[in-house]
């Protein structure tokens, strides 16, 4: 109740739970950490009642959306997971990720919305809790190394962006990415 986004996720709730498809609804991050603030991106969490997410790759947004989409990444977590990353038109992020009701995604922090049953009810609060590392060992040359690569890349890459050349710019990022995560992988 005390997020800034307390309107717009009530509608999402609304519209999503008027979808039979739908079996439970919850919010994660900040949002359900109680740390949420204006900047705050939207961590919506849906289960479905499918074997696989393969129907939700390509969704109807205006039957789930109060505020349309202006742009959108989706990611595939296999086939029981997919996220739907978009910047609405009001300028939130919104993270809509859907699941399959047998998926357990455990996460620092859940605060259940609607569940249809008491017992996915048990198991989405279950979900709360995960373990953050608090201390990464860092190998600070390595780490120097990733933004000299880094700009280096950037700063060629502006090269082909001057020269009209920005369908190539994919294939160069692709590349360089390969090379920055993996340095002893030759091009």
């Amino acid at each position: 109740p005390h997020t800034p986004h307390r309107d717009l996720l009530q509608s999402l709730t609304d519209l999503a739970w008027a979808n039979p498809a739908i079996q439970a609804i919850w919010v994660g991050g900040s949002i359900a950490s109680g740390k949420s603030d204006h900047a705050s991106d939207i961590d919506f969490r849906v289960a479905i009642d499918e074997p696989t997410v393969e129907a939700w790759a390509q969704v109807e947004w205006d039957t789930l959306l109060p505020v349309p989409a202006v742009g959108m990444t989706t990611l595939r977590f296999g086939p029981k997971a997919i996220l739907h990353h978009m910047l609405l038109d009001n300028g939130v992020l919104l993270d809509y990720y859907i699941q399959t009701c047998d998926t357990h995604y455990a996460e620092v922090a859940v605060k259940l919305i609607a569940a249809r049953t008491d017992e996915l009810a048990e198991t989405i609060r279950s979900f709360s809790g995960a373990e953050v590392p608090l201390h990464v060992d860092v190998d600070p040359e390595r780490v120097r190394q990733l933004f000299v690569d880094y700009w280096i890349i950037t700063h060629k890459h502006l090269k082909g962006i001057h020269r009209n050349q920005a369908l190539m710019m994919t294939i160069g990022l692709h590349l360089s990415l390969i090379h920055i995560s993996e340095p002893t992988r030759p091009y």
